[in-house]
């Protein structure tokens, strides 16, 4: 044999082993990616790391690194699924869909003669309130001056009870500062103003008795202006 055969034997050899230490390095990380409980033993693992030239940062991240394109894997397998189910979703929208369209059709045509008339109506009646006014301001007559005079009395009951509650608010203030400063204010005062606040409450009760009869009067002449 001649030392170029011999080296050439050599070679290939080495080649062989290095094959076989590098499969076998490989199967080991796609055992440990896998979470095989049947890993080699420790001292094992050293002897294919070491004669793969191979570090145990070397293998964690190429585990890292086939775990990674593994998930990669998974997720495109899963889009031939995904696009059926995509697929079934989009007829079902659509069927639904076209199923609304219909329904929405049918109704329109019951619902848009109801909301026709509707409006409709709705201008009728502001048209026939309008007349209302119109009749009240044509009525020629005795009550119109009547009237006038009830809506002048009832507007100087109306300004006389605000001026009143007014004043009911303002001793209600009055009280509220009272008992929130003991030590500037005279506790006993507090009596003294809430009977004149009840007293301001009987006037108002009195305005309204008043008040009453001529809103009463009020509605009747209304009632009768608008009589032909």
């Amino acid at each position: 044999m001649s030392f170029t055969e011999l080296l050439d034997q050599v070679v290939g050899r080495q080649k062989k082993q290095k094959t076989i230490v590098l499969a076998e390095y490989e199967e080991l990380i796609k055992k440990i990616a896998e979470g095989n409980d049947k890993l080699p033993a420790a001292d094992k693992v050293d002897a294919i790391l070491s004669e793969a030239d191979k570090s145990p940062d070397d293998l964690r991240k190429d585990v890292s690194h086939i775990a990674k394109r593994r998930d990669y894997r998974r997720q495109l397998d899963s889009l031939p699924e995904l696009q059926s189910e995509q697929e079934i979703l989009a007829a079902k929208i659509q069927e639904e869909q076209s199923r609304f369209q219909k329904l929405q059709e049918e109704h329109n045509k019951i619902i848009r003669p109801l909301i026709d008339r509707q409006r409709g109506i709705g201008a009728a009646m502001a048209t026939a309130e309008s007349c209302r006014l119109k009749l009240a301001d044509s009525y020629v007559g005795p009550l119109k001056t009547e009237l006038q005079t009830i809506e002048r009395d009832r507007y100087t009951l109306y300004q006389k009870r605000l001026s009143i509650e007014r004043h009911i608010t303002d001793l209600g203030h009055c009280i509220t500062d009272i008992q929130d400063h003991p030590e500037k204010y005279d506790q006993s005062e507090i009596p003294s103003i809430k009977k004149q606040i009840d007293g301001r409450k009987a006037e108002i009760a009195d305005l309204e008795k008043i008040g009453a009869p001529l809103a009463a009067r009020e509605r009747e002449i209304e009632k009768l202006m608008l009589e032909v």
